[in-house]
């Protein structure tokens, strides 16, 4: 057989593709399988036509072996060449990239031995020498130094929370029964007389679970490839929905969806016997007509102060007089909070600036019908954009009873200050 029909039988399309040990072992194999067949027929006593057909076409691989060889050769001496200056050091610019482009392209190289279509050609370009620096390099190099996290936006702290009373709910309306309109006193009477009569009304109060939500909506390639956003995400939620919450506390006006907020059913600060009395009138007196306010309610001690922050710095700068520049020493700092005559000032920038509110909170109830929670689902065409909805919400009711408001005072602290002020 020939040299095409023994590479077929040894299934090998083209031998170019081969490397130039597996060439050679092919032909010395075809060689070695010719020159026995050779032998074969002059120990058979072939006909001299059968052995010369056969001898000739050896000689005709052998030829194509040789020119196949003499190509690879040269090929690989001089990639040697090029390898070998380079190894010594001696070579230059030029050299170093040439080499990086004979070591990428030896298939290549392979592939051309043999072949007469001019798609194989082997084309190499040289890159220019130049010098280098960062802002010559792709973007990411070198490689950032990451800080850990995510920087977050402050948030308001949802202080008041903590000071009310907290429980739960069983229904989506919150009721009860309270006394007014109370007539008449107990008092002597002498024997045989009318006894004195009181009567009184009984009515109901009421006040309506309400909802507050918030819901973000991302991208799953966005949940998956940024680390921590998840976490992120819930605080985020969490805290907007319970500022949200503590927004409705403070000042909600009770008009759903809004609850009842304390400061909207609190009694205004009223100056009463101690109206034009008090000279350089300043915070400090104001609480304290507050406080007594309060006393006067029967509601006994207040629990605490709700400011902003600009009033609680305005209250700390208070002087005696315009004239005795000694600080007030009824403000106390204790375990890290301020207090007046004992009563803790909460700092809030919910508080609206120069506004106060200060009561016993405990009067104040906040009860759940469902606490806090995250979900997450689909929204509109969310799934088949590959969107996730991540939603927070809370059911909640506020509510102060009528008996109990008195236990509150709200006031400007401007006006509450003319109002003491001697004329």
């Amino acid at each position: 057989m020939d040299f095409k029909e023994y590479l077929v039988s040894k299934k090998v399309e083209d031998i170019s593709t081969l490397d130039a040990d597996k060439q050679a072992e092919l032909y010395n194999e075809y060689n070695e399988a010719s020159k026995k067949e050779i032998e074969t027929l002059v120990a058979e006593k072939a006909s001299s036509e059968e052995v010369e057909a056969l001898r000739k076409k050896f000689d005709e691989s052998l030829s194509t072996q040789y020119e196949a060889l003499k190509a690879l050769k040269q090929i690989t001496t001089t990639q040697g060449t090029f390898m070998k200056n380079l190894d010594r050091g001696t070579s230059s610019s030029k050299v170093n990239a040439l080499k990086s482009q004979l070591v990428e392209n030896v298939e290549a190289f392979k592939k051309l031995k043999g072949s007469s279509n001019s798609n194989d050609n082997v084309k190499m370009t040289l890159k220019a020498v130049g010098d280098m620096s960062v802002a010559g390099n792709a973007a990411g190099v070198p490689l950032e130094d990451r800080v850990s996290g995510i920087n977050e936006i402050k948030e308001r702290e949802a202080s008041l929370l903590n000071l009310v009373t907290v429980g739960s709910i069983g229904s989506n309306l919150k009721t009860w029964i309270y006394e007014a309109n109370q007539e008449g006193v107990a008092g002597p009477t002498l024997e045989g007389a009318l006894k004195n009569q009181i009567d009184f009304e009984l009515l109901k109060g009421s006040a309506d679970v309400e909802k507050i939500t918030a819901f973000i909506t991302i991208t799953d390639e966005m949940l998956d490839d940024v680390q921590e956003i998840q976490t992120l995400i819930n605080n985020k939620l969490t805290v907007k929905v319970m500022n949200a919450l503590e927004d409705g506390l403070y000042n909600g006006t009770g008009v759903s969806p809004q609850l009842t907020g304390i400061e909207t059913v609190a009694p205004v600060f009223a100056a009463g016997s101690h109206a034009g009395t008090v000279d350089n009138a300043n915070e400090v007196d104001v609480l304290q007509v507050a406080a007594n306010q309060i006393k006067l309610a029967k509601h006994g001690r207040a629990t605490g102060i709700a400011m902003h922050r600009r009033a609680v710095t305005s209250l700390l700068l208070s002087k005696v007089s315009s004239t005795d520049k000694r600080y007030i020493e009824r403000l106390q700092m204790i375990a890290g909070t301020l207090s007046f005559d004992g009563v803790p000032i909460i700092e809030s920038i919910l508080v609206t600036e120069g506004e106060f509110l200060m009561g016993n909170f405990k009067m104040a109830s906040l009860d759940y019908r469902e606490g806090l929670k995250i979900e997450v689902g689909y929204n509109a065409d969310n799934f088949v954009k590959n969107y996730k909805t991540i939603r927070a919400e809370v059911r909640a009711v506020v509510y102060v009873m009528q008996n109990d408001r008195g236990a509150f005072v709200t006031g400007v602290f401007a006006t509450a200050k003319a109002a003491l002020e001697t004329p």
